[in-house]
């Protein structure tokens, strides 16, 4: 099954690689979780309209570069019919509104690296590797979305969208926030791998 998504990887490579992740993430994790210091997350609880997260969202991914359908549905995700039709969906919920655009830019990834495909259709046109189109939803949701520089960008619409009285700094903290979770999208940047290992 490995080779359908990861033509070539050897099973005892991930294993080597996994082990190496886990033996320094599990000691981080404990450390950072026993910390007295702890961001203020109440930024992302509240009532927020999922019409006012949809808009918000799309004029995100917008102006990362996606400009493809955007939908709703149960769980986010990219498909394409060619690399001028790539297409996203995201979720919401009225009570968190962070997961929906995490969502969003994961999914915006998966939709630039669609989109940047030649059209004509011969194999190297073909996306490489799950490995690489999932490295690419992570590169736009984990090492953008969760950075200093992007919040300056996304704080003012999120401020805007959702009438929140945050600042950009409070937002990148509320954002890079670690906790436990059973559901891997919802996982924060540290706990994410450990979802992907089990």
């Amino acid at each position: 099954m490995l080779d359908d998504f990861e033509k070539g990887m050897p099973a005892e490579r991930i294993n080597e690689m996994f082990e190496d992740v886990e033996k320094t993430l599990v000691p981080l994790i404990q450390s950072v979780l026993g910390s007295a210091s702890k961001p203020d997350v109440s930024c992302l609880s509240g009532n927020f309209p999922i019409s006012s997260q949809e808009a918000m969202n799309k004029e995100i991914v917008s102006a990362i570069g996606f400009g493809g359908r955007s939908d709703v549905s149960v769980h986010p995700f990219t498909t394409s019919f060619s690399s001028a039709d790539v297409r996203i969906t995201s979720r919401f919920s009225e009570d968190e509104w962070y997961q929906g655009l995490a969502g969003s830019v994961h999914e915006t990834g998966h939709a630039l690296y669609e989109s940047n495909l030649n059209v004509e259709p011969r194999l190297v046109n073909s996306p490489l590797s799950m490995g690489t189109h999932e490295s690419q939803s992570l590169f736009w949701e984990r090492h953008v979305g969760l950075s200093r520089p992007f919040w300056a960008f996304a704080g003012p619409k999120v401020r805007s969208a959702l009438n929140l009285d945050t600042s950009d700094e409070d937002f990148y903290r509320a954002v890079n926030n670690v906790k436990r979770s059973f559901i891997r999208v919802e996982a924060d940047e540290l706990t994410y791998p450990l979802h992907v290992i089990l």
